[in-house]
């Protein structure tokens, strides 16, 4: 297994970010996708950088994703421009105990 981790710029402290239409259909077609996981987003209560976590079955099924993760970036990003660049994601392999 493979986790995809994005950090992505959070809300102030004591504000709970809401994720906007494109993110949220960016996120519902990410969970639906041959291969997903599993999506987690991770808010610090304190304000700060969240982190989503997207887990794939395997690098091929990660790769499928690839181009529609762009256009899924630019969508939000054309409903949001305000938002600051999300950077290239780390890869990392999951080991399960």
């Amino acid at each position: 297994m493979i986790a995809q981790v994005f950090t992505l710029s959070g809300a102030p402290a004591g504000q709970t970010p809401t994720p906007g239409a494109a993110a949220q259909a960016a996120m519902k077609e990410t969970r639906e996708a041959d291969g997903c996981e599993g999506l987690y987003l991770f808010s610090p209560r304190e304000g700060g950088d969240a982190l989503a976590i997207v887990l794939w079955r395997d690098e091929a099924a990660l790769a499928a994703m690839r181009k529609r993760e762009e256009e899924h970036l630019d969508e939000i990003r054309a409903e949001a421009p305000d938002l600051p660049p999300v950077p290239p994601p780390n890869l990392y392999d999951v080991t399960t105990a």
